[in-house]
């Protein structure tokens, strides 16, 4: 067990179904949970979610409105960083959610804490190798999200100006609660 949070077991990975849901709800129920990161002949990295944006329907952007298949990841390039981006709901249905800050640890400690998608995605060492992948799919995808969620009083929702008519907004833990 890592100092701040747990490590989860690979027997509490996220089903398909958990991800073949709204945007919105998704994006509540990845608080506190923690995503994975198997990196062959490095040490696994584990994120703690803070914050993730729910984007749900037509989209300028394939970043906004993925329409891969539920828990498929899309690694998209935004101003010359990396975004994880998580396909929700149907498939051919533009919906998805975005990894936004998260506590990164590994099994030795804490490594930092990440703010904004792209920072996340650099001290996860995710780059475009790992688009297309699913979360789902039991011990041989790499990638993979476990562990429990926080009550939904700990959660907060902030909407931001200048983003895209899709986004549904950016829900985050309520700071302390974690």
């Amino acid at each position: 067990m890592a100092k701040g949070f747990d490590i989860p077991h690979r027997k509490t990975q996220l089903s398909h179904d958990f991800f073949a849901r709204p945007a919105v709800d998704v994006a509540q129920d990845l608080l506190g949970r923690v995503f994975v990161v198997g990196r062959e002949g490095s040490a696994t990295l584990y994120a703690q979610l803070h914050e993730v944006a729910a984007y749900q329907g037509d989209a300028k952007t394939a970043s906004e409105g993925i329409k891969y298949a539920s828990g498929i990841v899309s690694v998209s390039t935004k101003y010359g960083k990396h975004l994880v981006d998580i396909a929700t709901g149907k498939f051919g249905k533009p919906s998805c959610v975005t990894l936004i800050a998260a506590e990164i640890r590994d099994g030795a400690g804490s490594r930092g804490f990440a703010q904004g998608p792209g920072n996340l995605s650099r001290l996860l060492e995710i780059d475009s190798h790992y688009n297309g992948l699913p979360l789902n799919s039991g011990h041989q995808s790499p990638l993979w999200i476990g562990g429990k969620g926080i009550d939904s009083e700990k959660i907060l929702k902030r909407d931001l100006s200048g983003v895209s008519e899709n986004c549904k907004g950016y829900f985050y833990i309520r700071p302390g609660t974690a």
